[in-house]
């Protein structure tokens, strides 16, 4: 800065500050909502190669990461399943990935211009997440009422009569069941990858 570059800096794939420069333009892009400029700005974000390898910047990037594939998935309208096997498999496959790269886009370290952009995009996605979640609510509640829950769905009242019994009579030294009650999909995900 004192030699009076850091404008310049943004060509550097070293450089922090250049680093902070294609995030800002990055952020610009999302709060312009053009997915095609996203990805362009995005690609100048994954291009640095400072941020690959010092450590202050992995976080980071890792959060852009998350932020353009959140605006890939926005761009995605899909059909919504309608049946209950479908929604778990759904939110196993798709929906609890979206919901860990939603809560990684708020968390701390981003300059004010990034984190208003992210947190909008936390917004957006959170918004099309709960009318999901609603939705699954209704055929879940309408699937308990019925006592019909499907082929191919494992609830935990049956996991030790289908599951540890059997496995149990099968191992000689016993089997050990930790029920990790209240951990979420995305928790799940975010624990697994250390």
């Amino acid at each position: 800065e004192g030699l009076g570059a850091s404008a310049s800096a943004v060509n550097s794939r070293w450089s922090p500050i250049g680093f902070q420069q294609r995030l800002d333009q990055f952020a610009r892009q999302i709060a312009g909502g053009d997915l095609t400029k996203c990805q362009c700005a995005y690609k100048s974000v994954a291009a640095h190669v400072g941020s690959q390898h010092l450590e202050e910047l992995k976080d980071r990037r890792e959060r852009a990461q998350m932020a353009i594939r959140l605006l890939r998935w926005e761009a995605q309208k899909s059909e919504f399943p309608s049946t209950l096997k479908e929604l778990v498999s759904d939110y196993e496959r798709v929906g609890s990935w979206v919901d860990f790269a939603r809560y990684q886009l708020v968390a701390a370290g981003e300059t004010e211009g990034v984190a208003r952009s992210y947190r909008a995009l936390f917004n957006k996605v959170t918004a099309r997440r709960e009318k999901e979640n609603r939705r699954f609510g209704e055929i879940l509640a309408s699937a308990t009422a019925q006592n019909l829950y499907g082929a191919g769905i494992l609830l935990i009242e049956d996991v030790l009569k289908k599951i540890v019994a059997p496995l149990a009579k099968r191992v000689p030294g016993g089997v050990l069941f930790v029920v990790m009650d209240g951990m979420s999909l995305p928790v799940w995900r975010e624990l697994s990858s250390d």
